[in-house]
């Protein structure tokens, strides 16, 4: 557990390096294979061994590492990167994949955080985010009313 907290400052860290180095926000990479993306994956080897319990828990390490950062740096300069049906570093599919994304909107949008970016890569061969998927964040997570620029 301490490494998941050590983790965690790490990103904290590395978003306020990146604004005071000029960036006006940042966008937390939860897709592609990626640390916080198998997270989300009941297939992730680290998944299996940290944490293995349902959706929720699953999703907690994201939602606190948002948060975190958000706490940090302002809700209104951090989004999250998500890709459901991605298929980048061998992370397959699961049957509770639409659940998992779907909590994750609503619990985003609690934390308020500026824009989920939902990436659809089928155009690069892997399968299509159902429209379904697409409407139901759109219900779930209202983008916040930030200025756009520095906030």
């Amino acid at each position: 557990m301490a490494d998941l907290q050590d983790t965690k400052t790490e990103f904290v860290t590395a978003a306020k390096n990146a604004l005071e180095a000029g960036f006006d926000g940042v966008e937390l990479h939860g897709a592609n294979g990626y640390l916080l993306e198998q997270f989300l994956s009941p297939s992730a080897i680290s998944v299996k061994i940290i944490m293995e319990e349902p959706l929720k828990n699953r999703s907690r390490f994201v939602l606190e590492v948002v948060a975190s950062v958000s706490e940090a740096i302002g809700k209104g300069k951090t989004g999250i990167r998500l890709s459901p049906y991605g298929v980048a570093s061998d992370m397959p599919h699961y049957p509770e994949i639409n659940a998992t994304y779907n909590y994750l909107s609503e619990q985003l949008n609690k934390i308020g955080i500026a824009y989920i970016h939902l990436v659809d890569h089928s155009a690069m061969g892997a399968p299509e985010v159902p429209m379904e998927i697409k409407k139901t964040h759109s219900k779930k997570f209202q983008q916040q009313d930030y200025p756009l620029g520095r906030v």
